[in-house]
């Protein structure tokens, strides 16, 4: 087994600290954390580093921190965000409150300004995409307090008039929150990918639990490769 500072390794790993450190705690990373340090077996850590080559890069001296998660998997954003049914709320404003309320690991002032900035860019035009669907999200990326891309699923406890392109209620949506437009676009891009599939409306419109939606997100991600 192998022992290093935590700086060390998430340095090695092209992390922000925060963010290994969050990831260990998850258990989404092979890294025992023990006080500053973390310990792994470098043969697993590797492992783990070669399956993940499209959800990291290094950074030139020039690039910022936030451009490190561009390519950054559906599955882990999906996963980051959470899911959530039975949102309550009279309209649209009310539903977008109620789930930003509910984001985990969003600082509370923060979260006030999640939902003025949705709120913001749904004046300028709606983000119901039609079939019952919607991706709503900030006029601008996030450039504090996200130290993940994450992608938030919400079921309204009844469908709500969303503005939607073809007029039809929505009764699911995706609260899109990323550190950077190029995250932003490559997220919105493999999600767009999934709800292009009528299997997969339908398959939402069942209200799946957690597990299965991430298991069938997993498969739909496949299918991008």
């Amino acid at each position: 087994m192998t022992r290093l500072a935590l700086s060390e390794i998430a340095k090695r790993l092209n992390l922000h600290t925060e963010t290994f450190k969050r990831w260990i705690k998850q258990g989404k990373i092979p890294v025992t954390k023990s006080g500053n340090f973390g310990i792994f077996n470098e043969a697993e850590l590797n492992k783990w580093a070669a399956q993940q080559r499209s959800s990291f890069r290094t950074a030139g001296p020039d690039e910022k921190e936030e451009n490190c998660f561009v390519s950054c998997p559906l599955l882990s954003a999906v996963k980051e965000g959470g899911l959530f049914k039975n949102i309550e709320g009279r309209n649209k404003d009310d539903v977008i409150r109620s789930s930003v309320s509910r984001l985990s690991g969003i600082p509370n002032n923060l979260k006030s300004e999640i939902y003025e900035q949705i709120i913001k860019r749904e004046k300028l035009s709606s983000t119901g995409i039609g079939k019952g669907v919607a991706v709503p999200h900030p006029r601008s990326p996030l450039k504090q307090g996200l130290s993940y891309p994450m992608i938030t699923t919400c079921f309204p406890d009844k469908p709500i008039d969303f503005d939607s392109i073809d007029g039809k209620p929505v009764f699911v949506f995706f609260l899109i929150l990323t550190p950077s437009i190029e995250v932003h676009l490559n997220l919105l891009s493999k999600l767009s990918f999934c709800l292009r599939d009528s299997t997969f409306i339908n398959f939402l419109e069942s209200g799946p639990g957690f597990e299965i939606f991430l298991d069938r997100i997993k498969t739909m991600e496949r299918c991008m490769e």
